[in-house]
């Protein structure tokens, strides 16, 4: 019998309908010989197997398939056989299933460069008899789903025509609807006006501007692709657009977007990469959240028994959460793809995986340099999260404060500006006063941070510089507002690279009066030991709980291991993520979920019962979080355990005292 999987959803808000996504299955029968090629390839039918047993349990009311059913391709010997089983094994979920067309399906672009023909009156026939109508629509609530054939556009076959007239018509008779549209191949990967002539993940120039016209016009919500195997993101206008990743394997050559050595196989099998989409539909969002299957070829490699894998929300939203991340890197990284097969010119592209985690973190404000306003690509993506409920601060080193405001800007934004002061506590007395009006004026919240050279850190052969109060020169600054009857919103603590400040900081906390300003923690992860940073994090965030006000900045988001100081972020240099971004997602998406009646008067209460041992509660749920193996003998005898949450795995289990679960870790608890 095959072991069950279970998806735990608790921690979010009902939607008002959810479905499943799979882009790029790419199901190849099993073969007695390993692939010389790919060794991965003989592993994609046990993927795929595994694929669909996760999906069997998960809550969707039913599946998009966007294309690429199979390894085998039309017109090859293996490909009738192949493509049926595939089609059947889906066919056979619990839920209804979509089909998107994809090149393997039906047939490549017309272009005389690609390595395969273009679709076929007999492939499409085929794929027609087997799939459906390769384009559909699917009306859900106030949505409507419009699915169609990429493959055909350009071709000039008769299909081509009718699925033109079907759309135009389709999108001009959805008016008041929400419309999300569906796709095989790209829009555009780069820009929109990208040459499509040689490039292989792309539609043609003429197809793409009547198709970008449609959505505009008709200001469809949620466009979303495939095709490339790897997760893109832009903005047409509004429109969110999406380029969805594959549970199969990776595509290589955009592992040049990354500054690190290149995945398994020359970049086809960058497991952590590998994964399927929930899409829940709420009355104003719609929220991607990715599973990751990671290569899987069996549900136990994902969960072990009795566990289950929680799906945690996957946006900021109005959960009122106090965690945020600070961002030394830009959002976003431009490069070119070298021209490689199966494309004969130079693909320009984006790392959009650093968006896309902050997105999965559910972080709720982020500190970025001032300057990143100013470039017009990095500001849209700034300004899409704000919109999503992300409040923005912006820091600037300055020595008088006279230009930081920044811009009018169009959007009305959450903005916040930091004004980092160059090696002093506090800011010049004849400046500060204008600098707070101009940033009132502007409706911008205000804070500090110092900037002091010369801090002796353990190991490292020159003194660092550290950004942010310590508890002396927090005391210092609060005594100068009150002195001078200056106020600021917040000020910027900076936690150091100790392993523990528990104590040093809630003492600190305990001096400051109503008025004082609130904190802005700011946690520089300082190890290349995992265990040791998602040790530091977890008391980190529960720090943050319990002093009122304060919200968490944590940095950096990707590794640093080519700069003087080597430390691990929450994901490695490949863009996948290390266990502390497990924890950090996990205790935001428990402590902050979107499942709350109400958010209004919501206060935690954090004692510490012993070292790595917290309890917290909230809403009249208690919580204790374990750091250590050795806090566990901490737990109060009268507390009952219910529930254990594998902070690390992403994953929920009826607690047992034999649990297999490496810390840090979290237990539902009542008292007895």
């Amino acid at each position: 019998m095959t072991p069950v999987t279970e998806f735990d959803t608790r921690l979010l808000a009902p939607p008002l309908f959810q479905f499943a996504i799979v882009a790029d299955s790419h199901d190849k029968l099993p073969a007695a010989a390993v692939d010389p090629e790919f060794p991965s390839r003989s592993l994609q039918h046990d993927r795929v197997a595994t694929l669909l047993q996760l999906m069997r349990h998960v809550p969707a009311d039913f599946v998009v398939h966007m294309g690429d059913l199979v390894q085998e391709y039309p017109g090859t010997s293996g490909f009738s056989p192949a493509f049926a089983a595939a089609v059947e094994a889906f066919h056979r979920l619990p839920m209804p299933v979509f089909h998107v067309a994809g090149n393997h399906d039906v047939g490549d672009k017309p272009d005389r460069t690609m390595p395969t023909h273009p679709p076929t009156p007999e492939s499409l026939a085929e794929y027609h008899r087997l799939c459906g109508p390769s384009w559909q629509r699917i009306d859900r609530a106030d949505c409507r789903l419009l699915l169609i054939n990429s493959q055909l556009l350009d071709t000039g076959m008769p299909e081509e025509t009718a699925q033109r007239a079907w759309l135009e018509s389709e999108l001009a008779a959805a008016a008041g609807r929400r419309v999300l549209l569906f796709l095989h191949l790209p829009l555009y990967l780069g820009r929109e006006d990208e040459p499509a002539l040689g490039n292989y993940d792309v539609l043609g120039n003429a197809s793409r501007r009547w198709l970008l016209d449609l959505i505009r016009k008709h200001r469809v919500e949620f466009v979303a692709g495939a095709h490339v195997h790897f997760a893109f993101f832009d903005l047409i206008d509004r429109t969110e657009y999406h380029q969805l990743a594959s549970p199969c394997f990776t595509r290589p050559g955009f592992a040049h977007l990354f500054s690190s050595p290149p995945p398994e196989e020359r970049g086809r099998n960058d497991r952590p990469k590998l994964g399927f989409y929930l899409a829940r539909v709420l009355a104003n969002d719609i929220r991607l959240h990715f599973i990751r299957t990671a290569g899987a070829t069996t549900p136990r490699d994902l969960a072990p028994e009795g566990a289950r894998i929680v799906v945690f929300p996957a946006a900021a939203g109005d959960r009122g959460s106090s965690l945020g991340v600070t961002l030394r890197e830009p959002i976003l990284r431009e490069g070119e793809v070298p021209i490689a097969f199966p494309s004969v010119v130079r693909q320009r592209v984006r790392n959009d995986y650093p968006l896309y985690h902050l997105q999965e973190l559910g972080a709720a404000h982020l500190r970025v340099p001032r300057h990143d306003w100013d470039d017009p690509a990095q500001r849209r993506r700034l300004a899409w999260l704000a919109a999503k409920g992300v409040s923005l601060t912006l820091f600037a080193l300055d020595g008088t404060g006279g230009e930081l405001p920044v811009p009018e800007t169009p959007e009305k934004l959450p903005l916040g500006i930091e004004w980092q002061l160059p090696g002093c506590v506090t800011p010049p007395e004849e400046s500060y006063t204008s600098w707070v009006r101009s940033c009132r004026e502007r409706g911008y919240g205000v804070a500090l941070a110092p900037v002091v050279a010369g801090k002796a850190q353990a190991g490292k052969q020159h003194p660092r510089t550290r950004v942010g109060y310590s508890p002396a020169t927090v005391a210092e600054i609060n005594a100068w507002l009150r002195d001078q009857e200056q106020t600021v919103d917040r000020v910027v603590i900076d936690l150091g690279p100790e392993a523990s400040s528990w104590e040093t900081w809630m003492r600190a906390a305990a001096q400051c009066q109503p008025q004082d300003p609130a904190w802005d923690l700011k946690l520089e992860l300082a190890s290349v030991d995992d265990d040791r940073n998602c040790a530091q994090l977890a008391e980190a965030i529960v720090l943050c709980l319990a002093i009122p006000r304060s919200r968490l900045f944590v940095d950096p988001l990707t590794d640093h291991d080519r700069t003087m100081d080597a430390v691990h972020g929450l994901c490695d240099t490949m863009h996948n993520p290390r266990p502390p971004f497990a924890v950090y997602r996990a205790l935001n998406g428990i402590l902050f979920p979107e499942a709350l009646t109400s958010r209004a008067g919501r206060k935690f209460d954090v004692r510490r019962l012993a070292v790595d041992c917290f309890s917290i509660s909230v809403d009249g749920v208690k919580y204790a979080l374990i750091i250590s193996d050795r806090a566990a003998g901490a737990l109060p005898a009268a507390w009952s355990a219910e529930i254990l949450w594998d902070l690390r795995r992403g994953q929920s289990r009826d607690w047992t005292p034999d649990h297999p679960v490496k810390p840090p870790f979290l237990i539902t608890y009542r008292e007895t």
